[in-house]
């Protein structure tokens, strides 16, 4: 189980509806949370923090960004 982890969610633009599964995108946030308390949780360190933002780049597409900081893993793309 994590511990001393700050888990930050920044509150999204009130204008985003979005049609959506919400099973689904429940399941895709808890795969991307869990994974990212794993990284955290292994690392020696005092500052262990998740961040949660959105952003809403127009009316149909909204970008949501989660960083962690844990041990790394592959490139931004």
């Amino acid at each position: 189980v994590a511990k001393n982890i700050e888990l930050q969610l920044l509150d999204p633009p009130n204008d985003i509806l979005v049609p959506h599964d919400p099973i689904q995108l429940g399941r895709v946030f808890t795969n991307i949370v869990k994974n990212a308390f794993e990284a955290i949780d292994s690392k020696d360190s005092s500052q262990k923090k998740i961040q949660i933002s959105f952003n809403l780049k127009d009316k149909d597409f909204v970008g949501i960004v989660v960083e962690d900081s844990g041990v790394g893993g592959l490139a931004p793309v």
